[in-house]
C-alpha cells in the first residue's frame, strides 16, 4: 500500500505531463510495483485497480474508477496527518493560494500547469475541494495523495462544502454512482479532521469564504 500515493500522483498528473509536451501523453513505461511494494509487475493492469501504468490523458482518466480499498486506505493515511495539525495553521511564503476547487480537475490540473507541480511549490487549498464539478473523487484523491507525500509542501482548509453539505451539491451522488455511499461516508469523516484557517506570515490571515 505504501506505493499507492506516488502511483495515483503518476497517473492524474499525466495531463500536466501531457500539456507541457504539447500533444499525447508520452508513452514511456516506468518501473511499476505492487501496492504493496513487494513485487514488480509485467506491464499491463494494476493489479488492484485494473488501471494501465501508463500515464493517462485527460479522457482517460475520467473514464477510470480507482479501486475502492485503495482510495479509503489513503483517506485513513491522510486522516492521521490531519490529526498532527493544529486548527489554525502557521505558514511562511512564498506559498501558492488557490481558491473553490469545486470538484473541477481539469482547473486543478491547469493551476499546477501555470504555477509549477509539488514538491517544487508550495500551495494552500482554501477548502470548497468538491461537489458542483463532476470530478469531485479524482481532485480529492489527487489532494490527498499529495498531500500524504509531501506534507510540507500542501495544505487543505476545510471549506463549507467539507461537510454534511456535499450530500445535496453532488459529491454524494458521485461516489454512490461511481463507488459506494460508504466512500462518501469515509470521506465526510476524514473532513472533520481538517484545518479551518492559516495565518501566512503572521499577517495573511486565510480561510474559506464559506465557513460559518
Amino acid at each position: 500500500m505504501k506505493f499507492i500515493p506516488e502511483w495515483i500522483i503518476y497517473q492524474l498528473t499525466g495531463i500536466i505531463r501531457s500539456q507541457r509536451e504539447g500533444g499525447p501523453t508520452k508513452r514511456k513505461r516506468i518501473p511499476r510495483y505492487s501496492h504493496d511494494g513487494q513485487k514488480p509487475l509485467p506491464p499491463g493492469l494494476c493489479d488492484e485497480c485494473g488501471v494501465s501504468d501508463m500515464p493517462m490523458t485527460l479522457n482517460q482518466v475520467f473514464e477510470t474508477n480507482i479501486e475502492p480499498k485503495c482510495i479509503k486506505w489513503l483517506i485513513e493515511q491522510v486522516k492521521e496527518v490531519f490529526v498532527q495539525e493544529p486548527s489554525i495553521l502557521e505558514l511562511e511564503a512564498p506559498i501558492n493560494i488557490v481558491g473553490d476547487i469545486n470538484g473541477h480537475f481539469y482547473d486543478l490540473m491547469h493551476i499546477f500547469n501555470l504555477c509549477g507541480t509539488i514538491p517544487d511549490q508550495k500551495y494552500l487549498f482554501l477548502g470548497n475541494l468538491v461537489d458542483h464539478g463532476q470530478f469531485s473523487v479524482e481532485t480529492m484523491t489527487l489532494l490527498l495523495a499529495l498531500k500524504l507525500k509531501y506534507p510540507d509542501n500542501i495544505y487543505l482548509l476545510r471549506g463549507k462544502h467539507e461537510s454534511d453539505i456535499s450530500y445535496t451539491y453532488g459529491f454524494y451522488d458521485e461516489c454512490k454512482r461511481r463507488y459506494s455511499d460508504g466512500l462518501w461516508h469515509k470521506f465526510r469523516d476524514m473532513f472533520n479532521y481538517m484545518p479551518i484557517c492559516a495565518l501566512v506570515d503572521e499577517r495573511i490571515f486565510c480561510v474559506s469564504g464559506g465557513i460559518s
